[in-house]
């Protein structure tokens, strides 16, 4: 499964909102081999 998540905003950092994002849908999945890879742009 590919899981991408693009938000953005130019006025704030929204690393912590895309974090607590991508933590949920992990403890929701459940565990697993997980790879991750993260693009700052």
């Amino acid at each position: 499964m590919t899981f991408d998540v693009y938000l953005s905003n130019y006025s704030r950092d929204n690393t912590h909102a895309v974090e607590a994002l991508g933590a949920a849908v992990r403890q929701w999945l459940g565990e697993g081999v997980w790879h991750e890879q993260r693009i700052h742009r």
